[in-house]
């Protein structure tokens, strides 16, 4: 159960619910305000006790408004504690054009705890043709296992004005929006769950890729929608949940309205 919460500034959690028998903390983060402008910064901290189940989402997308001075930053910290079950699944983040974002994801796992984490960001606003023509995007994704690194990859999306790396072929092939999915278990994963996570997760309307990478089995999708991300990812969590958490997976209420 959710024992301490503590905010600063315009982001809180709503109350946990607990929709599965084995009262697994279903939680939001809110942000009212709806979106980052410039020099904004968001610092989140969670941490799963020892034996404790901890889902984590949010309501919408978020949201990054033009910076033309300055830049906005949101740095996500996770933690887990010995035989804890985390799983980070926010909604996706829409950088509009002239969006100048940093983003972090550092996790620091217990050997025997479970987790499964995705992020996901859109490349301007697709559903009026636009595009990230200015600004640019710099993500950190770090997952450590008892303090020792096991994954470290840090991205960087120009915009249009700079870079062809959005179009190339060599980039990101005219997607919009991309998204990372790592899911780890003390057990590990085999090739007989790589093809079956295969199967499940291919749609048309982009392109994605599963590997092991060590001790985590990690997803990634490339979509010409946000909506082929959004869902390649949730089929990956779909299928890995009974591996990883031993029990099939319920979807957050929020998904659903």
């Amino acid at each position: 159960m959710l024992l301490r919460r503590r905010h600063s500034g315009p982001l809180y959690i709503q109350r946990a619910l607990y929709p599965e028998s084995d009262y697994t903390a279903h939680v939001m983060i809110l942000h009212p305000p709806g979106g980052l402008v410039q020099g904004d910064q968001i610092d989140i901290r969670a941490r799963a006790a020892a034996g404790a189940g901890l889902l984590v989402t949010t309501p919408s997308a978020g949201k990054f408004y033009k910076t033309p001075a300055g830049g906005t930053r949101q740095a996500v910290r996770l933690a887990t504690g010995p035989e804890a079950r985390l799983e980070w699944l926010p909604q996706e983040a829409i950088l509009f054009d002239g969006a100048h974002v940093r983003l972090a994801l550092a996790v620091d796992l217990d050997p025997t705890s479970r987790a499964i984490l995705w992020d996901s960001v859109v490349f301007g606003r697709p559903a009026i043709a636009e595009r990230l023509v200015d600004g640019g995007l710099d993500t950190d994704l770090a997952i450590a296992i008892d303090g020792r690194p096991v994954f470290s990859e840090r991205t960087r999306v120009p915009g249009l004005a700079t870079s062809h790396l959005q179009d190339a072929a060599w980039g990101l092939d005219g997607a919009v929006a991309m998204g990372t999915l790592v899911a780890y278990c003390p057990e590990g994963f085999d090739e007989q769950q790589t093809r079956v996570l295969r199967e499940a997760v291919v749609a048309e309307g982009g392109r994605c890729a599963i590997t092991r990478v060590d001790e985590l089995m990690v997803v990634r999708a490339l979509g010409l929608s946000a909506a082929f991300v959004r869902q390649t990812l949730a089929r990956a969590w779909q299928t890995l949940r009974p591996w990883v958490m031993g029990k099939p997976a319920v979807a957050p209420r929020i998904w659903s309205t």
